[in-house]
Formats: structure tokens, sequence, C-alpha cells
């Protein structure tokens, strides 16, 4: 089974990088074959846990570092990946 990532920030993240870069969670969504209630939970911070598989290709789409988004660690950058 995939290790889980806590949220911490998580949210802000990816709604900074999705209004940085002008998508919608359905664009989102649809590029990661996701629903959209699940990537609406992730910008609202009501899923409390990713799996660590999905934060890879969240990542790819939203042209990002992977650690940033997950752990937002600030030696690492958010630049595009």
């Amino acid at each position: 089974m995939a290790k889980r990532i806590k949220k911490s920030g998580l949210n802000r993240r990816v709604k900074r990088r999705m209004l940085q870069l002008g998508l919608s969670q359905v664009a989102v969504a649809e590029a990661l074959g996701w629903s959209q209630g699940y990537v609406g939970h992730l910008c609202t911070g009501r899923t409390n846990k990713i799996f660590a598989d999905r934060i890879f290709p969240l990542a790819d789409v939203l042209q990002c570092d992977a650690r940033w988004l997950a752990l937002g660690d600030v030696g690492v950058e958010e630049a595009e990946a």
C-alpha cells in the first residue's frame, strides 16, 4: 500500500499553483483522471491525507516540485519541474 502524506498546508499550495497557472478544479481533475470532488477536497483541506503516489502526478500537472507540494519544505523551490 502506498504511504500517506498528512496535509500541512497542502491545500494552500495546491490552490496557489492552480491560481498561478490559471487551472480550474475541473481541468486538474480531467488531467489526472480524478473526480472534481476529490480535487475540490484537496483545495479546501477537507481531504486530510493524500497517498504519496498521487503527489507526483499532481506535481506534474501543477508544474512544481513534488517535495515542495507534499511537504512545503522551505529549501525546496516551487519552480517548475
